[in-house]
């Protein structure tokens, strides 16, 4: 049978984390209103998703729904912790419904910027470069669609500082403040424009 994949939206609790061989953290187990399911995680995410989201924590998992062979596997493109056990089931109750195209309303979260906060990208610009997103979000009005959140080390000190533009997850380097209008419209551009 060939694999299908579909984008889903999953919310639940975490259960706990599950490593492989090598003993990196590759799978978390989540309970939501229709059972537990395995969520892959990605690479970019392994080393501090444990660390922000421990076992317990009320979390929202947007990424794709693949099924090969009869067998579903979620894997994530990003893990939210939703705060508030409701939401979490009420989301997690829709989520398991066949996936329909989701409609934008002007309160839904459009993406997340992953800016890296450790010392290296800081003293590279970084702390200027999160002054300029946050401002310019306001700017736009994309401040309660856009999260921006602050990472550890993405591995690539030198050419800081360092983003990642989820969902899509295009990474960036070397990014100076001045080339943030510019990155928020090629990715967010299109919502900005209905704003206005």
């Amino acid at each position: 049978m060939s694999s299908h994949k579909s984008p889903c939206r999953v919310a639940g609790r975490i259960v706990r984390y599950e490593a492989a061989n090598s003993g990196q953290i590759k799978h978390l187990r989540l309970a939501t209103a229709g059972g537990e399911v395995e969520v892959k995680i990605p690479k970019f995410l392994r080393s501090t998703v444990q660390s922000s989201l421990p076992a317990g924590t009320w979390v929202e998992v947007i990424g794709y729904r693949k099924w090969a062979d009869s067998q579903m596997e979620i894997k994530a493109a990003l893990i939210v912790a939703t705060g508030t056990v409701a939401t979490a089931v009420l989301e997690a109750e829709t989520a398991m419904e066949p996936s329909k195209p989701a409609e934008t309303s002007a309160s839904a979260k459009l993406g997340t910027i992953q800016v890296c906060q450790k010392s290296d990208c800081c003293k590279r610009g970084g702390t200027a470069l999160w002054n300029a997103l946050e401002t310019e979000l306001d700017r736009q009005g994309l401040s309660d669609q856009v999260k921006l959140k602050g990472t550890g080390c993405m591995k690539q000190c030198k050419a800081g500082p360092n983003l990642v533009v989820l969902p899509d997850k295009t990474r960036y380097t070397y990014v100076k403040p001045q080339q943030v209008p510019q990155l928020l419209e090629k990715h967010f551009g299109e919502v900005f424009a209905h704003q206005k």
